[in-house]
């Protein structure tokens, strides 16, 4: 355990000391360069701003972190399940996934007015964007998970004569937990972007429509704070799906190899 926290510290104090410099770099280039604050704020002032109106932020913050994770756990609910019944019943992959794959390449921004208008402008409109914009990576990712079993042990739960269901339970879908966090680590990042899509798009809340307004008055440093808080949210989500996976998934081969 204790390598794992000294290992983790050095990551940290690495990353830290990192964006640290990259801070240093940019306040000084500002400066000697003279660039206007509309086009590029200097850093400490952006870090006035997160200061000054945290309480703004925070209120925008809540609602979007509220629209990610409803959206991001309706999406990669229905993923996971979806890809499961395809997976179980094969008819639905014959028929099923090429539909969706179809669905797939619809661009997901050009689907924001409609489900604005057939859904208002509520938080309910933003769910479903958000829900939309995660479910395909959980689902192929899942999906891909389940077909890839070694065929030696395949034959094995045949020879102990295991049902379907046994085989699905004890093999198939241990097997595809890793390739269903991997899915969860895509879909994330992409939550984020339907969110700031759906705000973008029509919003009275929402760090989105804060980045909105800030950047039609040419607030700059404002804009900037806006997206450190959506970054750090962002990083914040991510590294608690990793580290579910390291509980849920000991077995899986990506964390293994990041942890030699």
């Amino acid at each position: 355990m204790r390598p794992i926290v000294a290992r983790l510290a050095g990551r940290l104090l690495f990353n830290v000391s990192y964006a640290a410099l990259l801070l240093i770099a940019w306040e000084v280039l500002v400066r000697v360069f003279n660039v206007a604050d509309y086009l590029l704020p200097r850093p400490s002032d952006v870090l006035r701003v997160l200061a000054a109106q945290s309480g703004l932020l925070s209120r925008h913050a809540v609602t979007t972190l509220v629209e990610i994770m409803t959206g991001f756990a309706i999406g990669s609910a229905l993923g996971a399940a979806l890809a499961v019944t395809i997976h179980l019943v094969e008819p639905l992959r014959r028929t099923l996934l090429p539909l969706l794959v179809a669905l797939q390449s619809v661009p997901k921004v050009a689907l924001a007015p409609l489900i604005i208008v057939w859904f208002g402008i509520g938080l309910s409109a933003k769910i479903i964007m958000v829900t939309f914009f995660c479910f395909f990576p959980v689902l192929m990712n899942m999906l891909g998970g389940l077909s890839r079993i070694e065929p030696t042990v395949l034959d094995l739960m045949g020879v102990l004569r295991a049902r379907r269901w046994q085989t699905f339970r004890k093999v198939e879908l241990p097997n595809a937990l890793p390739a269903l966090f991997d899915g969860l680590k895509i879909a994330l990042p992409v939550a984020v972007i339907g969110a700031i899509v759906a705000e973008f798009t029509s919003a009275e809340r929402g760090l989105g429509h804060l980045i909105l307004v800030a950047s039609n008055q040419i607030q700059t440093d404002m804009t900037f704070a806006a997206l450190i808080v959506l970054t750090f949210m962002a990083l914040l989500l991510f590294t608690a799906i990793a580290l579910l996976e390291r509980v849920s998934v000991p077995w899986s081969t990506a964390y293994r190899k990041g942890e030699r």
